[in-house]
């Protein structure tokens, strides 16, 4: 996979796409994506979060667990009638917008809890950013 803006594939990032497992989602969702819910797939491993649908072109997106900044489960009426909900794992606005839709509800909770742990520990073994502290240049000879 090449992301178009930085011309990197997942693997120059160091990451497997293909080693995460991705889940269906149940044959109950039919009912509310009568044509697309076969192609929702979602998983999760130690380093990323990810989606993948589409019926003609396959959409992948991928999200580091550093990155997340909020997990929230949303159900519609009609995904409550069907016992479903849908995830969404939120950052700062940008070109990911990561959405597991119509999990089962009893997922999609387990998933919100999994994300929130994961994101909290990764970003606390990341360590803090410091992109607006000043350092010498190597060339300045400080």
């Amino acid at each position: 996979m090449i992301d178009r803006k930085s011309g990197l594939t997942y693997a120059d990032s160091g990451v497997d796409i293909d080693a995460v497992t991705m889940l269906r989602v149940p044959g109950r969702a039919k009912w509310r994506s009568p044509l697309r819910w076969f192609t929702f797939r979602a998983g999760a491993d130690e380093v990323v979060v990810a989606a993948r649908s589409g019926l003609l072109t396959t959409v992948h997106t991928v999200m580091r667990h550093e990155k997340i900044q909020s997990v929230r489960l949303t159900a519609g009426p009609w995904q409550r009638l069907l016992k479903l909900a849908t995830v969404h794992i939120d950052s700062t606005k940008g070109p990911v917008d990561v959405v597991l839709r119509d999990r089962d509800v009893a997922e999609s909770r387990h998933i919100l809890d999994s994300e929130v742990e994961r994101s909290g520990r990764a970003r606390a073994a990341r360590g803090p950013d410091r992109w607006m502290t000043t350092h010498p240049s190597p060339a300045a000879g400080g």
